[in-house]
């Protein structure tokens, strides 16, 4: 993308989706020329960027996953969908992900029976949870770990890497005596450098041996699993590592993987058989063990004129309009793509705190500190844009800032009306530099039914307007006029959002969300 001097012929419209970005997270005002800068940075970074990091989670959804968990109130299925929703809801939305499970009836052939539930991509891991919870275990005896192994190196052939397979399993392969030799040569003719992880829930001393055997020939690591925690902690560990490169988890997990084996646990009377527990169906309370997502169109019930209205806050920044809390994500879909916001971060009190919220945009990942009090959600900074694979990143500090960017609750009713400026100032690692001021007003107007792909929301409409005068060093110098309105619901946060800056459109509406 090039940028354009003020006063030239004609304006492009920006080609990374931040515009949009910055149009639901920070209302979209006047910040037309922060999104040229941003992407004008961005496609410098992105065009000497050569990597991409890369997982797939393969999940066991064969019968042996539906007998019941020994130690806890569900069967193996429930609990290890539980367990891999939580861990890979919040994990790092610019590594590209996919979700491929084995054994669930997809395909007539047992023996053949993979299927590819959500494809690799950024910004996936709300859907890969959404999709792992939803998920039935099939009724053929046999399990195809193998193919959905092979199947998956064959997913994870086209991007740069490094590559990672992640797989939760209640049994070995039944289908292929060569199971090991097979994924070893089919790694090996893809040409990538995998890292294989194996988790094996609950097996028995046999398939962990077998499952021992298949790793190995594939310089793979087999992790035993034999209670709840320990393939929380474990997933967790193996999380890290995919996130951050973390070893010393890993380490810890690999210490925690005992050789007591389930036969010596049970005889021990270390657990207690339990019947299973069906997986929740859409509307129904979520399964011991598993991820707390809100129902569709099922938010706390909003009050009618402002106030809490039961509303248990985590701390100041968990506000019912903005429900801050850590680990909660939102997807929204807009003209630039599919992007989720992920809260990562949040510390403090009642009085005051601060979050962290990272959203995922293609290869890259916008990170936002949000400080909060009793005034309600003060202020934000922009922290940074980071690229998946490049050095650096593009800084961004409020340097001042005045008013709120949302009121308490109990003053967001029809009618409230309030004003939020800042000062903004921007800097990449190769000497772009970048000053916006920004003056804000909102308007409350009132509950309006809104439909969105999430379900259909009684939401408060807030309407905004704004003035940004943004100063690109050496480059030009603009100024925008903005107008948004944006629908929030009680207890769930933005649902929509339509903006216009300098006759500009776009919209972000609600595709998915969790709120732990």
């Amino acid at each position: 993308m090039t940028m354009q001097a003020e006063g030239a012929s004609s304006r492009q419209r920006p080609a990374w989706p931040i515009a949009v970005g910055c149009a639901a997270l920070a209302v979209c005002l006047g910040l037309a020329g922060i999104a040229g800068a941003g992407a004008l940075w961005f496609s410098r970074r992105a065009a000497g960027s050569g990597r991409q990091p890369a997982v797939e989670y393969i999940l066991d959804a064969s019968p042996r996953m539906a007998l019941p968990a020994q130690g806890a109130q569900a069967s193996r299925l429930v609990v290890a969908q539980g367990v891999l929703a939580e861990i890979v809801r919040p994990a790092d939305p610019g590594v590209s992900a996919g979700l491929r499970v084995f054994g669930s009836g997809a395909l007539p052939d047992a023996c053949r029976d993979t299927d590819l539930l959500v494809p690799l991509g950024t910004a996936n891991q709300g859907e890969i949870s959404d999709r792992v919870q939803a998920l039935q275990a099939g009724a053929a005896a046999d399990a195809a770990m193998a193919e959905a192994m092979v199947a998956a190196i064959r997913d994870l052939a086209d991007p740069s890497g490094p590559h990672t397979l992640v797989v939760v399993t209640g049994g070995s392969d039944s289908c292929n005596p060569e199971a090991g030799e097979l994924i070893a040569r089919e790694a090996e003719r893809a040409g990538i450098d995998l890292q294989l992880f194996v988790v094996g829930y609950q097996v028995s001393d046999e398939d962990a041996a077998a499952i021992k055997g298949t790793v190995e020939e594939s310089a793979g690591t087999y992790l035993a699993a034999l209670t709840e925690d320990d393939l929380r902690a474990i997933l967790e560990a193996i999380q890290a590592y995919i996130d951050e490169g973390t070893t010393a988890l890993l380490e810890q997990a690999q210490a925690l993987a005992t050789p007591e084996t389930l036969a010596t646990a049970v005889a021990a009377g270390g657990f207690t058989p339990a019947p299973p527990q069906p997986t929740a169906q859409p509307g129904e309370a979520t399964p011991t063990g598993a991820a707390a997502t809100a129902g569709p169109g099922e938010p706390t019930a909003a009050p009618t004129a402002g106030g809490t209205a039961g509303y248990e806050a985590q701390s100041a920044c968990d506000h019912p309009y903005f429900p801050l809390r850590q680990g909660a994500t939102w997807t929204y879909s807009s003209e630039f793509g599919d992007y989720t916001w992920t809260v990562t971060e949040v510390t403090g009190d009642l009085q005051n705190a601060t979050a962290t919220l990272q959203m995922a945009v293609l290869d890259g990942t916008i990170t936002y500190h949000w400080n909060c009090s009793a005034e309600g959600v003060v202020s934000y900074d922009f922290g940074n844009i980071a690229v998946s694979g490049a050095e650096g990143g593009m800084q961004m500090d409020i340097v001042s800032s005045e008013g709120a960017w949302l009121l308490p609750a109990d003053e967001m009713e029809a009618g409230a009306s309030w004003t939020h400026s800042y000062s903004l100032q921007m800097a990449s690692p190769d000497g772009l530099t970048i000053t916006s001021e920004v003056s804000q007003s909102f308007t409350a107007a009132g509950l309006e039914t809104t439909e969105t792909e999430a379900g259909s929301f009684e939401s408060l409409r807030v309407d905004g307007t704004a003035v940004n005068t943004t100063s690109i060093a050496g480059i030009s110098t603009t100024s925008t006029d903005s107008s948004v309105t944006y629908w929030l619901a009680y207890g769930i946060g933005m649902v929509r959002s339509d903006s216009v800056t300098d006759g500009e459109v776009s919209s972000a509406v609600l595709v998915s969300y969790s709120i732990p």
